[in-house]
């Protein structure tokens, strides 16, 4: 039985092209190129798919799914909503042409029983902690992210994922002037 859950992990976790949602060809494993958008990597084959993937994001996405690729990479496990690169992932799982990466198996199998629900980020986000008001460049510099009332809090470490879980409410509403619409980052 364990050999078998190993074998499972270490099939989950085996290399599958990440492909450039414009034209198609396999993304560098460490991109120069890319785009981050709502927690999401798009990497990109060269600099002239950029501009292309930003203007017409949805095009592109419905493109790669229907040829059942993968072209953007979650930057968060979707269960316990920490920072996580693939490297240190237990598994993955690919859902409407994002590969998402977890900590932990059991991980996994909850967000296989219900992607839609993990895998859908709400309509607007904060890059500033609202515990301690960094602001932050990118979803790298984020150590984890909470969700309240359609707003995605980016926090900037676990002394503060932790705070914000007391009374989130309370954090949530010092810094409503950073709220706003997801935008492509680099």
């Amino acid at each position: 039985m364990m050999i078998s859950a190993l074998l499972t992990t270490l099939v989950t976790l085996a290399p599958v092209d990440v492909t450039c949602p414009i034209m198609g060809h396999k993304a560098p494993d460490n991109p120069t190129e890319y785009s981050d958008f709502a927690g999401v990597r798009y990497a990109y084959c060269c600099g002239g798919c950029e501009g292309t993937f930003e203007k017409d994001m949805s095009g592109a996405m419905a493109k790669v799914i229907s040829k059942g690729k993968v072209a953007g990479q979650g930057l968060f496990d979707p269960i316990s909503r920490l920072r996580i690169q693939a490297k240190n992932a237990k598994a993955s799982s690919d859902y409407k042409g994002v590969r998402y990466y977890f900590a932990k198996a059991t991980d996994k199998a909850k967000f296989d029983k219900a992607p839609a629900t993990f895998a859908t980020a709400p309509a607007k986000e904060s890059l500033t902690c609202p515990v301690m008001g960094d602001k932050m460049a990118g979803y790298d510099d984020a150590w984890s992210y909470r969700d309240l009332n359609g707003v995605r809090f980016y926090l900037c470490c676990g002394s503060c994922t932790s705070e914000f879980g007391k009374n989130p409410t309370k954090y949530a509403a010092k810094f409503r002037n950073t709220i706003k619409a997801p935008s492509f980052l680099k």
